[in-house]
């Protein structure tokens, strides 16, 4: 599995609208050909310990709230299973010696948040069950 993050940008907290991104998950699995893969994939809550309202924080304390979804109308929070959030589920047959997925990561940052200029950062933890 690989993923390389995803960056919102300069964040303007007088902007009336959410600042949004998209990313990439890509997962790659092998085996003998005719092999069928079954999965899903989860996202852990991050510093704010709850995937339905994750934050970045600043080397000074502040928080930045955002969060990753499933879907490009970022309707459907891409979590753990809990709390009304959504794993993602998929299967295939391999038809060589391995196969990548790709997998949109849709982000949103949230509109007015008074926050302090700086770099914002968080680590989540990405599981694939098979």
């Amino acid at each position: 599995m690989e993923s390389a993050g995803l960056s919102f940008g300069q964040y303007n907290p007088f902007r009336g609208a959410p600042n949004d991104s998209v990313g990439t998950l890509s997962l790659s699995c092998s085996g003998a050909a005719g092999a069928e893969v079954v999965y899903v994939v989860r996202i852990g809550a991050g510093s704010s310990g709850t995937p339905t309202a994750r934050t970045m924080r600043s080397p000074s304390g502040w928080s930045l709230g955002y969060n990753l979804y499933t879907d490009p109308a970022r309707s459907l929070v891409w979590g753990d299973g809990t709390g009304g959030t959504r794993v993602l589920a998929d299967a295939f047959t391999l038809r060589g010696m391995g196969l990548t997925r790709r997998y949109p990561v849709f982000g949103r940052t949230f509109e007015r948040q008074n926050v302090a200029p700086g770099v914002y950062t968080d680590s989540l933890v990405v599981s694939v069950e098979f």
